[in-house]
């Protein structure tokens, strides 16, 4: 996962409209984070020996269930949308294919949290011996297609740095003045508050993604671990052996009995397997328990991990979703307090071409 992806220059936003694909753990297949650019079409295929290979920046899959042309992906005014081109084994988003086997389907909109499957598991001897491809979508826009918080800056109504010195003639003008000014001090308050609550926003989408990443990694590692773990078949031929060295202590324990009517050298042949054969079923016993129990320890340890790990993103999910719902009152408030600003503007404007009036009433008089 490449954290500075999602933290460029301004606020955290990404200058470049990116599609991030963060694989679903498969049992069986390993799979890279993938981060496509969309500044133009991507195409999506089946990786070609000395030609095209996966790459974290491309969306090229070793799969035998892809098609070398199998779909492409595309941004068109801020929307990001997908189109199967006539593969053999389909494109599906949330389970539904876009179109038949060799049909190029109709361009679909991709939407965060979307999930996009390319191919189907191809079953040989009752195993699926080729897996199909399974990502989960998120989509990073530029500032400038975001639209979600307004540019409060742009939208405050202009006011006059300096007012004539003709004006300030009566008394209850020197208040409106210090209203004027408190409210220019007001604004830009809510306008850098308003950039606060964007970069806050930016991080805590920036965090989500990077512990999603963290947790499909996690799940790849166990599933690598559980291959390595003895089978059960294993454990059966260790518990033969050791039975049949069993048998073999019996036996020669009944040919001590009759040592008598054996010669020295043949009790003492005897003795000597016996020794051996008790080192060897020793060194193998603590060999075997050393094993299960560090590989034990470390499953426990990984499973724990995950357990931690789950904990944490639950959590981290639910702050981001407090947070979430923190920034947009906070944003209703800034554009209540607006509204209210803007008539008092209005209002001081309107106090303020009657004073002139009055003004030049006396003046004439």
């Amino acid at each position: 996962f490449n954290r500075k992806t999602f933290f460029l220059t301004f606020g955290g936003m990404a200058e470049v409209a990116r599609l991030v694909l963060v694989p679903v753990p498969v049992p069986g297949r390993t799979e890279m984070t993938r981060e496509l650019s969309l500044q133009y079409t991507q195409k999506v295929g089946r990786a070609i020996p000395h030609k095209s290979r996966p790459s974290p920046e491309n969306a090229i899959f070793d799969s035998k269930v892809l098609s070398r042309t199998h779909a492409e992906i595309w941004l068109d005014q801020g929307k990001v949308y997908v189109k199967d081109t006539r593969s053999s084994n389909g494109t599906y988003i949330n389970d539904k294919r876009l179109s038949e086997s060799g049909q190029e389907s109709e361009p679909t909109e991709l939407h965060k949290g979307d999930l996009i499957r390319f191919g189907v598991d191809v079953v040989e001897n009752d195993t699926a011996a080729h897996k199909c491809v399974m990502l989960t979508v998120d989509i990073i826009l530029p500032k400038r297609m975001m639209g979600d918080i307004p540019d409060l800056k742009s939208s405050l109504l202009p006011v006059s740095d300096s007012i004539p010195t003709d004006v300030l003639v009566k008394e209850g003008q020197q208040a409106l003045v210090a209203e004027i000014e408190r409210l220019r001090l007001e604004s830009r308050t809510l306008v850098e508050q308003a950039a606060d609550l964007k970069l806050q926003l930016a991080e805590a989408s920036g965090q989500e993604l990077k512990l999603s990443g963290q947790l499909a990694e996690l799940m790849s590692l166990l599933t690598s671990i559980e291959q390595v773990t003895p089978s059960v078949d294993d454990c059966l031929q260790q518990d033969k052996l050791l039975s049949r060295i069993d048998v073999m202590e019996s036996q020669l324990e009944f040919y001590m009995d009759r040592s008598n009517k054996r010669s020295d050298e043949q009790v003492h042949d005897l003795k000597s397997q016996l020794a051996t054969f008790q080192s060897d079923r020793h060194t193998f016993e603590m060999t075997t328990k050393e094993t299960m129990r560090r590989m034990t320890q470390e499953k426990q340890e990984l499973l724990d991990d995950l357990k931690t790990l789950q904990r944490t993103h639950n959590q981290m999910l639910s702050q981001h979703d407090q947070q979430v719902n923190t920034f947009k009152a906070q944003i209703d408030a800034i554009a209540s307090q607006e509204q209210q600003l803007r008539k008092l503007l209005v209002d001081a404007r309107s106090a303020n071409a009657d004073l002139k009036v009055q003004l030049q009433a006396l003046t004439e008089q």
